[in-house]
């Protein structure tokens, strides 16, 4: 189901007939894509996927070392689990360990830090659109 929901985005987004009915067809595809172009691709919650299907780790160890760290690829990997990024990419002896180029922990997004950046984007657009700002909202 998940390679079905990837499929979708793929094609939505990049508007690619693409179907991937395995985690290989993906990583072959994404490998095929960036012989032309240099491409990003970000894995939101990556933990979850190898919580999923957990021979996605392996395959992606594999392909990563034999092909797609030559290729014009950033992968970018994200995951809310702190604990389970580690187990799969940061400890010794996990299976992506020494593949990252950078690490990078974001914390929690505070609440007012929130709130000022939604006031300021709610002030340009009424700039842009002529209409009266409501300060201290």
């Amino acid at each position: 189901q998940f390679l079905e929901l990837l499929s979708k985005e793929v094609k939505t987004q990049l508007s690619s007939p693409s179907s991937f009915k395995t985690w290989d067809d993906f990583l072959e595809f994404i490998a095929a894509r960036s012989d032309n172009d240099k491409i990003v691709v970000v894995l939101d919650e990556f933990q979850r996927i190898a919580s999923i299907d957990t021979s996605w780790i392996t395959r992606l160890q594999h392909v990563w070392d034999e092909t797609l760290r030559h290729k014009n690829i950033l992968l970018i990997l994200t995951g809310s689990s702190i604990g389970m990024m580690r187990k799969i990419a940061f400890d010794m002896h996990a299976p992506l360990y020494l593949r990252a180029s950078k690490r990078q922990l974001i914390t929690s997004l505070k609440y007012f830090d929130a709130r000022r950046m939604f006031r300021r984007d709610n002030e340009l657009w009424e700039k842009k659109h002529n209409k009266t700002s409501t300060k201290g909202n």
